[in-house]
């Protein structure tokens, strides 16, 4: 009977402090979204802190409005690992606190305070790499590209030339992009969009560059589809740069390539063809292109 009482008392008795520590971290969270909801955000931080320091148990969502609060006072490097920490524990937190960080992104790019926009925008990328930034997705593509991190970077490429065809940076916009493609390794998407920026964006500051990327991207990708007898496709890469060029000595590369392409497809006159495009680019002169022109000339006239 002693022991039964005993033991009642005990269960009561835990029972009993489960209920105010409960009671207890309820009124605490209920005293931080109110002073939050006042904008007292010293007071939020104060309150939570003290409770941590009384033992109460970091819970999430006291640490996240803890964090915005700490962000309001200005106090970024401190909010910043109590995002660290809410995600280390939770990770389904990452969009929620990405959110936070976005809107302190653009707010600080509104405000012309690039240096403090620049770091947000990473690191509400690195929580959650689908986010955007409107206006200022062309930026955090080029902060991207600086991390090295193409694939990323191209989405944000992608997603302000969708959404900003016809402003100021979108040629810009799309140079970045073919460069992002270029230094991911795919050579041929990178080619469609400097061609592609030559024909939409004629009179840009871009244009220059996109038409030197092109074309020499373009020679090296059809040389490297040749040398894997993918001769179509290398036809197809090089057909519309003897088209559009305007630089003589990538006339030259691709219709001797052209040549090449044609010879080891057994179509001859269309093989001559090119070589003598190749000779009347030349004018004559005794240049490595033309020797070798006039051979492969020799060559197929011989066979036919």
């Amino acid at each position: 009977m002693v022991r039964n009482i005993t033991f009642r008392l005990t269960f009561l008795a835990v029972l009993m402090c489960l209920i105010f520590v409960s009671c207890g971290q309820d009124s605490i969270v209920q005293r931080v979204e109110k002073e939050y909801k006042n904008e007292n955000f010293k007071q939020v931080v104060f309150l939570v802190k003290h409770n941590f320091s009384k033992g109460g148990p970091r819970n999430p969502h006291l640490l996240f409005i803890t964090a915005e609060s700490l962000l309001l006072l200005g106090i970024e490097s401190e909010a910043e690992d109590y995002f660290a920490e809410i995600y280390s524990s939770d990770s389904t937190w990452a969009p929620k606190i990405a959110s936070v960080l976005q809107n302190r992104a653009i707010e600080y790019m509104n405000k012309g305070a690039v240096a403090g926009g620049r770091r947000f925008i990473i690191q509400a990328v690195n929580y959650n790499p689908n986010i955007t930034f409107g206006e200022y997705d062309l930026e955090a593509g080029k902060l991207l590209m600086e991390k090295r991190d193409f694939n990323e970077a191209i989405v944000f490429f992608k997603q302000y030339i969708d959404n900003y065809p016809d402003s100021s940076g979108a040629a810009g916009a799309m140079l970045n992009l073919g460069l992002a493609y270029q230094e991911a390794g795919f050579n041929r998407k990178a080619i469609d969009i400097y061609r592609f920026l030559v024909m939409k964006y004629p009179v840009s500051r871009f244009v220059s560059t996109a038409s030197w990327n092109y074309e020499n991207l373009s020679i090296e990708e059809a040389k490297r589809a040749f040398e894997g007898n993918e001769l179509e496709i290398a036809e197809n890469i090089l057909l519309p740069l003897t088209n559009s060029s305007e630089n003589t000595l990538n006339l030259v590369r691709a219709n001797f390539m052209l040549g090449e392409i044609f010879s080891r497809q057994k179509f001859v006159q269309k093989s001559i063809d090119c070589y003598k495009k190749v000779l009347r680019l030349n004018l004559g002169s005794s240049g490595r292109y033309t020797e070798r022109a006039k051979e492969r000339i020799e060559k197929l006239e011989e066979s036919k």
